[in-house]
């Protein structure tokens, strides 16, 4: 097993993260599932890009010129923490949820 990334990856790591990883993520996210301990679905995501997608460009709508987008501010938040350095051992928390099947169940 190897224990060490190499320099194309190294490079790859070194580069703060951009709105198309952010969108990509979001779109292929499974459905039914969350990202951190917080527990928000990713439906939470897809929902805030589409109902932004279908404001985005309205000047006539006063709600949208207070709204930002999901994808700018996730950018924000993931290159604060990665330029200034903000890692906490939180980050790695996780849940598990035990799942039973329908015959073992009681």
């Amino acid at each position: 097993m190897t224990l060490t990334i190499g320099n194309k990856e190294a490079q790859m790591l070194e580069k703060e993260t951009n709105k198309l990883e952010i969108v990509k993520l979001i779109k292929n996210s499974k459905n039914g599932t969350a990202s951190g301990i917080d527990r928000i679905p990713y439906e939470f995501y897809k929902f805030w890009m589409k109902k932004y997608e279908q404001y985005r460009g309205n000047e006539d709508n006063p709600t949208v010129k207070k709204v930002e987008s999901i994808t700018q501010i996730l950018l924000k938040v993931y290159n604060e923490i990665e330029n200034d350095n903000l890692h906490n051992d939180n980050f790695v928390l996780g849940t598990m949820t035990l799942l039973y099947k329908k015959k073992d169940r009681q």
